[in-house]
């Protein structure tokens, strides 16, 4: 049973293979790779129930953290209206097209962000993030795409281009979206589990 709107995605076929696994005590991972596929990041932290830092290598591994930063009073999560079909993504994704760089400055900026204090560097980042994937899969950004004039960063989540994206500037992000149409919007403690 969700406790939300199933067509917001959220992680549900990750929670669900998270749960049946707990159930049969067969491996998570296993099960998605014959499922669904992708990272396992969603079901780490299914498993977990945690934030956390994610490595995909042949056996996923990743580091637990207590994640509440000054800043996240000014993120707002944001429903697209779009469901998102995230095995289709997979589907149509090519891990060769990663370069080693590629994955270095997205850890760095992983690292980077674990060690923000101002939304201003959050920003930054954000932007930096969104850039680096867009190059690498071949998607503008959203902002780029369906925002140009919205001042504050936005952060594709999930597979690009669907379920939900988030937003700096909270208090102004509110506004803008209302005005766009977007009416299903989370604060940071809403949607986060501490």
């Amino acid at each position: 049973q969700l406790e939300f709107d199933s067509s917001w995605g959220l992680g549900s076929s990750s929670t669900l293979i998270a749960n049946i696994s707990n159930f049969t005590k067969a491996n998570a991972f296993s099960l998605l790779e014959k499922t669904f596929k992708g990272s396992g990041y969603d079901i780490a932290v299914s498993l977990t129930n945690k934030a956390l830092v994610f490595e995909k290598g042949a056996t996923p591994q990743w580091q637990t953290l207590d994640f509440n930063p000054e800043y996240a009073q000014d993120i707002l999560f944001i429903y697209s209206g779009k469901k998102r079909v995230s095995s289709e993504a997979i589907k149509n994704f090519d891990c060769s097209r990663v370069s080693e760089d590629s994955i270095t400055i997205l850890n760095t900026i992983t690292d980077a962000l674990l060690k923000c204090s101002t939304i201003s560097e959050v920003e930054s980042l954000m932007d930096a993030h969104e850039n680096l994937i867009s190059a690498i899969i071949g998607v503008k950004p959203i902002k780029e795409e369906l925002f140009k004039d919205y001042s504050g960063s936005i952060k594709s989540l999930g597979a690009w281009g669907g379920d939900f994206f988030m937003a700096t500037r909270k208090e102004e992000a509110k506004k803008y979206f209302s005005n766009k149409g977007y009416s299903t919007m989370f604060e940071w403690n809403e949607i986060i589990k501490q």
